[in-house]
């Protein structure tokens, strides 16, 4: 019995130095795994910080770029505008520039086209005169100079040209007639228009001939 005691002691003591043993293990097992938590949060932490000041940065320059972009869209839309008025001023002044210059060849070409009219104008006065000079209307001589002026007064006619018409006892009126005579005649009022010496002519409401009278009075 005293050797079971021995063995059995002896057992007990052995396995409380075991049992030691393995507690001790466990303490730097669980030492080492704090250690190693307090690494992991620190790196954590540590990387959680920067990527705070990285997205912070990320935001600064993101809105820097927002504020410059904002900026050159502005002086974009002032230079837009000043090139649109620019160009609806060179616009109008052209525009302008084209009805003026329209008008001037519109002038040139009227005044041109009745002073070659007023030197027509005494070949159909001959015309005038050689047809009231033959008595036999019934003449070839009488219908060809007939044709001829009223060709004359056709082509007249589409050219914007037509006489001032005149007759014995109308007004006066300088616009229109030239006196070449005064003389007194009690059948007609002050400034009548006794007869007409020379016809006169209009271009588009212009006189280019006054027509030529004698006033009473």
């Amino acid at each position: 019995m005293s050797d079971e005691k021995k063995i059995k002691s002896e057992l007990e003591t052995e396995n409380g130095h075991n049992q030691n043993v393995l507690n001790k293990d466990k303490d730097k097992d669980k030492t080492k795994s704090q250690v190693a938590k307090k690494s992991i949060f620190k790196k954590t932490s540590k990387k959680n910080s920067g990527s705070d000041s990285d997205a912070s940065t990320s935001s600064g320059d993101f809105n820097n770029k927002i504020a410059l972009l904002e900026k050159e869209l502005l002086e974009k839309e002032a230079k837009t505008k000043n090139l649109f008025d620019s160009l609806q001023r060179t616009m109008a002044e052209f525009d302008n520039y084209r009805k003026r210059t329209e008008k001037e060849k519109l002038i040139i070409y009227n005044n041109a086209l009745g002073d070659a009219i007023l030197k027509i104008l005494p070949v159909l006065d001959n015309l005038e005169r050689a047809i009231s000079s033959i008595s036999d209307k019934e003449s070839s001589y009488y219908k060809g100079i007939e044709m001829i002026i009223k060709q004359f007064l056709s082509i007249f006619s589409d050219l914007g040209v037509e006489q001032i018409i005149i007759n014995s006892g109308d007004d006066f009126n300088h616009e229109l007639h030239c006196a070449v005579a005064h003389i007194e005649d009690k059948n007609f009022g002050e400034n009548k228009i006794v007869d007409e010496l020379e016809k006169g002519y209009k271009f588009k409401d212009k006189v280019i001939r006054y027509s030529k009278v004698r006033v009473a009075n």
